[in-house]
């Protein structure tokens, strides 16, 4: 037998009693058995929005979709992402062929607003499930919210980027999940 365990199982509430003040409180709030987590709370909802989507979806379309199908393998996040975020990458491109050996910027304005398009709109999509989405016109409506919040919270060139415009943009992202996963 391992030293440590014992035969008998004892509660929770009969090991804190042992404990010493300094770590009672400690094993109070780490304790997976009183933790309230509101993240997983949360997280139920929108799972339970998103399943009852794709389970309708699934009585409606009970044949296969090639189209679709390929479509999800095509249009990944990375690639949606990427795609949303291109004119910044062709401000990237355009300043790297016009820098000069004496610019000690090296784009970096534009490589940075590039980078934070491709970080936001990537956590977006995931936020919204877009790799749940149930068909073409569900992941286009997706992709469209998504980019049409990023034009609206930063610009067209991701200009106005910072931690408030961030907050409000994944407020925003969030305020249109159950619109988006409700229909």
């Amino acid at each position: 037998m391992w030293p440590f365990s014992s035969s008998s199982t004892r509660s929770t509430d009969d090991l804190e009693k042992e404990l010493p003040e300094n770590l009672k409180v400690v094993f109070q709030k780490e304790n997976p058995e009183h933790r309230q987590d509101e993240s997983i709370e949360k997280n139920t909802k929108e799972q339970i929005l998103v399943n009852r989507m794709i389970q309708k979806a699934q009585e409606e379309h009970k044949n296969y979709n090639f189209e679709f199908d390929q479509y999800k393998k095509n249009e990944n996040i990375a690639k949606v992402s990427s795609i949303n975020c291109a004119e910044l990458q062709q401000n990237v491109l355009l300043c790297l062929k016009s820098w000069k050996a004496t610019d000690y910027t090296f784009c970096a304005k534009e490589i940075k607003s590039h980078s934070n398009c491709l970080e936001v709109q990537t956590e977006a999509l995931r936020k919204l499930q877009y790799d749940n989405c149930v068909d073409l016109k569900h992941c286009k409506q997706i992709r469209f919210i998504v980019d049409e919040l990023f034009v609206k919270n930063f610009g067209s060139l991701g200009e106005k980027f910072d931690e408030d415009n961030y907050i409000t943009f994944m407020r925003e992202v969030e305020g249109n999940f159950e619109n988006l996963w409700s229909s």
